[in-house]
């Protein structure tokens, strides 16, 4: 997805958007020998700024699909998450219940979401470019990867060690996952 977004936005629309601007200050330079409007400068300026528009209308719209689901399952506001809006990854932990929720909004597929308690968490894994990998005890869903920058995924990790410690325990367990599909079922 990355490549993808790189090309978009480097490769096509960038250009774009640079010759858009470069054709219209021309233009505005000699507006008293011109007789026709910049057509060109116009098109490429529409298609330089589609590619924002487009990503900060997706970014909304997998923002607002979260927090609809998070709204529904009624997870709890002490929590901290890592999230990636590029894929449409999102991972909410609560420290105090033990409880995990997992949101992937795919693109083309329908959105997965998954709730497991600290006892089905089988731990992470950190690769120092960003990438975080939380591993589940669940064959159909063993593990999942978001990127995230380094500082916020070391960030993200130190939380979890805390969570990896002998010393912790959650409180107040309950059968999470089947709330979360209770929840989706009955909304």
């Amino acid at each position: 997805m990355k490549r993808v977004v790189f090309f978009f936005s480097y490769i096509l629309f960038f250009p774009c958007l640079l010759i858009g601007c470069m054709l219209f200050y021309s233009y505005m330079k000699s507006i008293p020998y011109v007789e026709h409007p910049p057509y060109g400068a116009i098109v490429f300026l529409l298609l330089g700024m589609t590619y924002p528009a487009l990503y900060f209308a997706y970014q909304n719209k997998n923002k607002s699909k979260v927090k609809t689901i998070l709204k529904k399952i009624g997870f709890s506001s002490n929590t901290f998450s890592l999230s990636n809006n590029i894929d449409g990854k999102y991972a909410f932990i609560d420290p105090i219940r033990g409880e995990f929720l997992i949101i992937i909004n795919g693109k083309t597929s329908s959105t997965v979401v998954k709730g497991y308690n600290f006892q089905q968490w089988g731990g992470y894994d950190y690769d120092g470019n960003g990438n975080i990998t939380l591993k589940f005890n669940d064959f159909e869903f063993p593990s999942i990867t978001i990127s995230q920058t380094k500082p916020n995924a070391k960030e993200f990790c130190n939380k979890l060690d805390i969570m990896c410690s002998p010393s912790y325990s959650p409180k107040n367990e309950r059968s999470f996952y089947k709330h979360v599909q209770q929840s989706l079922a009955t909304a």
